[in-house]
């Protein structure tokens, strides 16, 4: 929740009263603007009125937003809360006039995730809350790349302009590990944005249901193509997938294929490090209407604790990875 001016807010759950948020006291500008959270979580239910009632006597106070973070479901075992670091804590230049982080094209922001005290380790996704016309971020944990975090639209500079945005591809992160976020682009030609805030938000939890397939979009796992929704693999370099992405992942006996384009001709294909096969492909272009799905010979027999990684052809072969497919054997 995001407010200015009261030093005390009641919250309540159909009326009665279930707690109180603390912020400290600032002025009416946009760029005095604080998101205070609640130290305690609520139990709500599709029907429930929640109330924010502001602090009696002279204080007064603009809010901008309320925000519900799903913690799990009240049964769930393990369910952990979202940690959230704010952009003008973790980055040296800050916007004009609003609480976020500039960060700018080609240059990039790092924080230790046990930087806030109390923090567990876990599997979690990262999403992060920004603006500006940048359509993609980097993510790297301790120097290596994990994957893309994709705007879903360009947007202008605005308080309204800030959209969250959530990498699917799940991390186990760990008090140590450093998460990066790269810009990309130059300083002449941007893109540009604004980060207010990156949070690990907990991993989804399974269905129970077990599918006949299963999807992992390549710009979930590497550095996105600026030019398509898809990964921009570089020769020699891999994507890594822990099948159990998809909490819903069950063991047993699946056929791998990859969408993709470019001059590329073949993927090498590791399951726990271990070489399994490699992919052939008819080398083509780089349009949209180039991709190929290419087949693995045998079929792979996988268990939720696999990884499997898919290394691009040495040499000067380029191409983009739209997703990796595992279909279930019958």
């Amino acid at each position: 929740m995001r407010a200015v001016a009261f030093c005390k807010r009641l919250i309540k759950v159909n009326h009665r009263e279930v707690g109180n948020l603390i912020r400290s006291e600032t002025s009416f500008g946009m760029a005095y603007m604080t998101e205070d959270i609640m130290a305690g979580t609520l139990k709500l239910s599709p029907s429930d009125i929640l109330t924010v009632e502001g602090e009696g006597g002279e204080r007064y106070g603009w809010v901008d937003y309320v925000d519900l973070t799903y913690m799990g479901s009240a049964s769930a075992k393990g369910s952990k809360k979202t940690w959230t670091y704010r952009g003008t804590d973790i980055y040296e230049k800050p916007a004009e006039n609003y609480p976020a982080a500039d960060l700018q094209p080609g240059d990039s922001l790092s924080f230790k995730a046990g930087s806030i005290e109390g923090f567990e380790e876990g599997p979690y996704q990262i999403a992060v809350t920004s603006n500006g016309n940048r359509t993609r971020l980097w993510v790297k944990v301790n120097g290596q790349m994990a994957g893309s975090i994709v705007r879903t639209r360009g947007s202008g500079f605005e308080k309204s302009d800030f959209t969250c945005n959530v990498m699917n591809h799940t991390l186990f992160v760990r008090k140590d590990d450093v998460i990066t976020l790269e810009a990309p682009g130059n300083p002449e030609e941007g893109p540009w944005g604004w980060i207010e805030t990156v949070q690990l938000i907990p991993a989804p939890e399974g269905s129970g249901s077990i599918k006949t397939e299963y999807r992992y979009d390549g710009e979930d796992f590497y550095q996105a193509s600026l030019y398509s929704p898809a990964a921009d693999l570089q020769p020699g370099t891999s994507i890594t997938v822990p099948v159990s992405n998809d909490p819903d992942f069950a063991e047993g006996v699946y056929r791998l294929s990859i969408l993709s384009n470019g001059t590329r001709e073949q993927f090498s294909v590791l399951v726990n490090g271990k070489p399994v096969g490699v992919i052939g492909r008819k080398a083509t272009d780089y349009s949209d209407t180039d991709y190929s799905q290419d087949y693995l010979d045998a079929p792979l027999a996988l268990k939720p604790e696999d990884i499997l990684t898919i290394t691009g052809q040495e040499g000067d072969f380029y191409g983009w990875v739209n997703y990796i497919l595992l279909e279930r054997e019958s």
